[in-house]
């Protein structure tokens, strides 16, 4: 997508971005950044809140962005910093992060396997959830934004190697941790 510059009238400084720019990013994006905001979010409402703040901070941003990443890569990552400064806020009020929203079971299964893959579910998001924050992040970019390594190590502006330990450690973590429950010890 092009974004179209306008400069204000006797401003001979930064120009700002045409407001049509911001009703295209909207349209363009807003479900990507509301699906990442309930990635990284305890409840739905402090997932949509997080989405609109995540917008704002996008439009107020707009004037900065300078075309060196995808326009997608810029969205993430003003999603992503807008949503882990919302956790840091929360950890300070002391709040604990609850499981994200499970996917209803597939219809086509038997009761019990359902129920079944439902736990399992259930239990694989809640450990993602308790996730060191650096860990939950390439995951959730790597497997639920289905973004590449590359991808995710711009969006986090971090080397590609670090993404590839952080998920390697990630999956320890968890294979650890679901192993755990699965054993039926703490």
């Amino acid at each position: 997508m092009q974004l179209e510059r306008d400069t204000a009238p006797g401003h001979s400084g930064p120009t700002r971005l045409v407001p049509l720019a911001a009703e295209t990013i909207a349209r363009d994006y807003g479900d990507l950044i509301l699906r990442l905001a309930h990635h990284f979010c305890a409840t739905g409402d402090e997932a949509q809140d997080a989405a609109q703040e995540a917008f704002v901070n996008l439009v107020e941003a707009l004037p900065a962005f300078r075309g060196e990443c995808a326009l997608s890569t810029w969205v993430y990552r003003i999603t992503l910093n807008t949503c882990r400064a919302r956790g840091r806020r929360r950890q300070l009020r002391q709040q604990r992060e609850t499981p994200l929203a499970h996917d209803p079971p597939s219809a086509e299964l038997p009761a019990s396997a359902r129920l079944e893959l439902d736990e399992r579910q259930q239990a694989l998001r809640q450990a993602v959830t308790e996730l060191p924050a650096d860990y939950r992040a390439v995951v959730l970019l790597h497997y639920h934004q289905e973004l590449s390594y590359e991808e995710v190590a711009e969006v986090l502006g971090i080397p590609l190697g670090t993404v590839k330990v952080r998920l390697f450690r990630a999956k320890q973590l968890l294979r650890r941790r679901l192993g755990r429950d699965a054993a039926g010890t703490p």
